[in-house]
């Protein structure tokens, strides 16, 4: 019974939240200087790869990140995502790496050849909290990603709009805490 309360729950919160993002993004897209606030994560990258990914659905666009990012010479890696074993893996991105639209719309990899583990992954999310707890679309693919990698040390950073802070949301045991969070206007460190 509070199982399904609780995913009732989320499935209100969850479709509030996209309303609401499709309504203020435009207006805070404008001011996106997220690649810019990025920079001091980068520092101890190195030959590491970042995980990063395409935004849909009125997210905060990748696209400056994701430049930014290949200007600097860093390796960045696409998820792509497994529906019927509920997995992420990521996968090596360039310039000319061929897309395709997933099952939920969302841009991802075409090719396949060898799975990278990031360094540093960029998260998307609905909602987060400055404890660093985020609100995804609940397919949770990421929170198992990071449970199957927690020996690898991975940075989290969530990214979204500022918008999207919220003083509460639900969290359950299986939630994976991110370490930063990244917006069109700061990047903090999650407490």
């Amino acid at each position: 019974m509070i199982n399904s309360e609780r995913h009732l729950e989320k499935k209100i919160i969850r479709k509030f939240l996209i309303n609401r993002r499709k309504q203020l993004s435009g207006d805070y897209e404008k001011k996106n200087m997220s690649h810019v606030h990025l920079r001091p994560l980068l520092n101890n990258i190195n030959s590491d790869y970042v995980g990063s990914y395409v935004d849909y659905n009125f997210e905060l666009s990748t696209n400056s990140l994701n430049k930014c990012l290949i200007e600097k010479n860093i390796n960045i890696c696409l998820p792509k995502i497994n529906s019927q074993s509920k997995e992420i893996n990521f996968f090596k991105f360039s310039t000319g790496t061929k897309l395709i639209k997933n099952k939920y719309n969302i841009l991802e990899p075409e090719v396949t050849n060898e799975i990278i583990f990031p360094k540093l992954v960029l998260v998307p999310l609905l909602a987060f909290n400055e404890s660093g707890f985020r609100l995804g679309y609940g397919g949770g693919f990421y929170d198992k990603y990071f449970s199957s990698q927690e020996e690898k040390d991975i940075i989290k950073v969530g990214l979204g709009f500022s918008f999207q802070k919220a003083n509460q949301i639900p969290i359950e045991s299986h939630d994976q805490k991110l370490d930063w969070i990244l917006t069109e206007s700061y990047l903090y460190k999650a407490i």
